[in-house]
């Protein structure tokens, strides 16, 4: 039998055996997920002191930090004499690590980093078999190996397989991931040394990315010219730790030296750290959405008020703030319907801050009514981690159920980090008619999603946003959701709340705003700085 044959066979075996055996696996996404999804998260270990295990056991602890940003599969991989060893599986850091799982990880002579990987799935076309989890491993013309891990999503897909072709000769099915293919690209780039493989693979790609790389005993690091995702790096006694948040270093004691430029690729090794290509200052487009909704509240992030606010943590903001200042403005716009509320409540976890803001620029009572279960296994998953809209109302509830008499005969406000889906809205709402509410506003702090997104979140179609549904109509939502009424933060309070109150540049084209003021929002205005292909989107010529 040939090997295309066998490889052909093995996979039509295995997708038999889970959809009979184990459908979960095959289709990780819960089905109480709501919410979207963000791709990834990523840890990076550096030391040249650290023995395998406390290696394995710093990366784990920093990977709650990320569990958040992807919880279909998780992956480690590190050096050894051997060559590179890794381990990936389907499900939360608990369920694939297990103690015997890490027990294996024993190696006598380590080298010195590793990886850890927290994956969600955004190519629909790309499944989870081992070949498509992280981290990603590619062998080079001359037998040596690469691993390779990113957060995000590479753009033009078609155009980065026919440059692998080019480059190694080989051609590879439509079901391999972006992640697969930029590994094998990275590794048969033209080069006499890693540092230039790297260098010219990485720009022959595009899209919203944040990467980690390990050969030999180096690891390099980098972002898309844009700066769609974050990456921050720490110092960990003689080495280095990245990651996709500070929570994430944060968990290990250690405090973060700066993010990474966009455009920017660094090495690290025995000499330290070092940037062999050099990066941009100010923030680019980062994801307006990463700040909503997919960063841990206690996560921080530059606001780049000054240009060189990416090497001053110190005057950095957590998404707390952010959202907590979004619910102040929104709060402070929507005085007439407030007034006759009696308290406000919101959405745990991730809506909470964004709540606590409401009800401070409302000057009505907080009460933390809804509550979010952590010990119901169902109750796990981030309800935005999939994009079945479907949803079975009681596993919902098993995740956000009401405190009982809480709203009765109460007239209450409602605060979310963002609506997009509008199925756990809409059960938490019938949760409240149900207790006996007489009056239920929606409020919600981010922007209406009306767009899909090619650049790494999980909103594929327009059917499954609330908001194009009813084509942005205010009462046909709330209808929908079962509000009295519902209320989003405008563009330019949202975008001040990530700017903790600095100056928004107005463009001529109001479509642009977030462009101009360094996000992308693309969900929400249609405008994204790249298209699907990769092809850069001019808008400041629009407005000069």
């Amino acid at each position: 039998m040939s090997r295309e044959l066998l490889a052909i066979t093995k996979k039509i075996l295995y997708r038999w055996y889970v959809l009979m055996f184990d459908r979960e696996r095959f289709n990780p996404i819960q089905p109480e997920d709501d919410r979207p999804h963000e791709s990834c998260g990523l840890v990076t270990l550096y030391s040249t002191t650290l023995d395998t295990q406390r290696q394995v056991d710093h990366v784990l602890r920093a990977g709650y930090g990320v569990q958040h940003r992807g919880q279909q599969g998780a992956g480690i991989a590190y050096p050894t004499r051997e060559g590179i060893r890794y381990f990936v599986g389907n499900g939360l850091l608990p369920d694939v690590f297990t103690s015997n799982i890490v027990k294996g990880f024993n190696e006598e002579n380590p080298g010195h980093w590793m990886q850890l990987h927290t994956r969600y799935g955004t190519d629909q076309q790309a499944g989870f078999e081992e070949q498509n989890l992280q981290p990603v491993i590619a062998h080079a013309p001359d037998g040596s190996q690469l691993s390779f891990m990113h957060n995000g999503q590479f753009t033009g897909k078609d155009e980065i397989r026919s440059l692998v072709k080019e480059y190694s000769g080989k051609e590879y099915p439509d079901d391999v991931s972006d992640s697969f293919l930029v590994a094998q690209l990275l590794a048969n780039s033209p080069g006499d040394t890693w540092e230039e493989k790297i260098i010219h693979g990485l720009n022959q790609v595009n899209g919203a990315f944040s990467v980690s790389i390990g050969v030999k005993d180096m690891i390099f690091l980098a972002r898309d010219q844009f700066g769609f995702r974050p990456h921050v790096v720490g110092k960990l006694g003689d080495g280095w730790v990245a990651a996709s948040e500070t929570l994430a270093l944060q968990k290990i004691g250690v405090k973060t030296e700066r993010s990474l430029l966009r455009g920017e690729i660094v090495r690290i090794d025995h000499r330290g750290l070092e940037t062999i290509q050099e990066g941009l200052l100010g923030q680019g487009n980062f994801c307006d959405f990463e700040l909503a909704y997919f960063e841990d509240v206690r996560s921080l992030f530059p606001t780049f008020n000054s240009p060189d606010d990416s090497f001053h943590p110190e005057r950095w903001m957590s998404n707390y703030e952010a959202r907590k200042l979004a619910g102040i403005y929104l709060a402070q716009k929507s005085k007439d319907k407030m007034k006759d509320l009696d308290f406000i409540t919101a959405v745990l976890d991730s809506g909470g801050p964004f709540g606590a803001g409401l009800a401070i620029g409302a000057g009505l009572p907080y009460e933390p009514i809804i509550i979010r279960d952590h010990v119901d296994p169902k109750a796990k998953p981030r309800l935005f981690q999939g994009s079945n809209i479907d949803l079975i109302p009681h596993q919902i509830g098993g995740k956000l159920s009401l405190v009982p008499g809480s709203v009765r005969g109460k007239r209450v406000g409602v605060g979310d980090d963002s609506n997009v889906r509008g199925n756990v809205n809409t059960e938490v709402n019938k949760q409240m008619r149900d207790d006996g509410a007489i009056v239920i506003r929606d409020f919600f702090g981010y922007p209406m999603v009306l767009h899909t997104c090619h650049l790494g979140v999980s909103l594929h179609t327009k059917n499954e946003l609330v908001a194009a549904r009813n084509n942005g109509d205010l009462d046909a939502i709330a209808r929908e959701l079962g509000a009295d009424s519902v209320d989003y933060v405008s563009h330019s309070d949202f975008i001040k709340a990530r700017k903790n109150g600095g100056d928004i540049l107005t463009p001529k084209d109001i479509r642009n705003i977030f462009l101009e003021n360094g996000g992308c929002g693309g969900c929400l205005t249609g405008r994204y700085p790249i298209d699907e292909q990769g092809v850069i989107f001019d808008y400041k010529s629009q407005d000069n």
